[in-house]
């Protein structure tokens, strides 16, 4: 006879694959000595992350020197990082998806991956500016820039469309009178 088999899994329980085996026992109780099986993956979907790799202030200090500054501010009420007048800013990233599935062999294999970000500056930049996964910086001149409190906000696109929900953030002002 044939039966319809049920699995359940806990909602919060990461299961990424099932090893079904199937065991023909006659009207005498003798058992088939070899099972027969059959595997299906299940994946494991997450949310993309994103990292800054550079999140820098760049400029002449008065002495005429070239200076780099990092940002490592991410409080949008209360930055921690000032830049100058006349300087300018660098971003660039990086993102990873952790979908996992498991293999028939029985190994967890990543089968997720970035296909593109999304990035923008607040306030100048009210959309979202998408890129490919291969466009991974931003650089903004000092002429782009306002004595202003500023967000660079940059979140990871994955190949199954998921958007990350907890872009990667640096924030800072730029030459705001006290």
């Amino acid at each position: 006879t044939d039966s319809i088999f049920l699995f359940n899994v806990e909602e919060n329980r990461e299961v990424l694959g099932h090893r079904f085996y199937l065991r023909a026992v006659d009207n005498e109780g003798k058992r088939d000595p070899v099972p027969k099986w059959t595997f299906f993956a299940v994946r494991n979907n997450c949310v993309p992350t994103s990292r800054f790799i550079v999140a820098e202030a760049f400029g002449r200090t008065a002495d005429d020197r070239d200076t780099v500054r990092t940002l490592t501010s991410t409080n949008p009420f209360m930055p921690t990082d000032t830049i100058p007048a006349g300087w300018g800013l660098r971003f660039s990233w990086v993102g990873s998806d952790c979908d996992r599935a498991i293999s028939p062999e029985g190994r967890i294999e990543t089968v997720g991956q970035v296909v593109g970000f999304d990035h923008k500056l607040v306030p100048i930049e009210l959309n979202w500016l998408r890129g490919t996964a291969t466009q991974i910086s931003a650089t903004y001149a000092a002429a782009d820039l306002r004595s202003e409190t500023y967000e660079m906000l940059v979140r990871a696109v994955d190949d199954g469309g998921l958007v990350g929900s907890d872009p990667a953030r640096r924030t800072f002002v730029w030459n705001k009178d006290p």
